[in-house]
């Protein structure tokens, strides 16, 4: 049951924000939200990283989510 409820939560996600990779729809199913991770992508290019916003955006969500486990 608890798939079938994850499931569906990634499906509106991705009806809801259809330019969101994967990893980015599980941060905001997770309870994050879009500004939570502009504020990482702000901190991140602070430093000097520098990539196309929707990679690093990906990157960062992927990071996130690995720390899940």
């Amino acid at each position: 049951m608890k798939l079938l409820i994850w499931k569906i939560k990634m499906l509106l996600m991705k009806i809801r924000n259809p330019k969101a990779g994967y990893y980015e729809r599980m941060c905001l199913v997770a309870g994050y939200n879009r500004s939570d991770i502009d504020n990482w992508l702000a901190e991140e290019k602070k430093i000097g990283v520098y990539a196309s916003d929707a990679e690093m955006r990906e990157d960062l969500c992927e990071s996130e989510v690995s720390c899940w486990e």
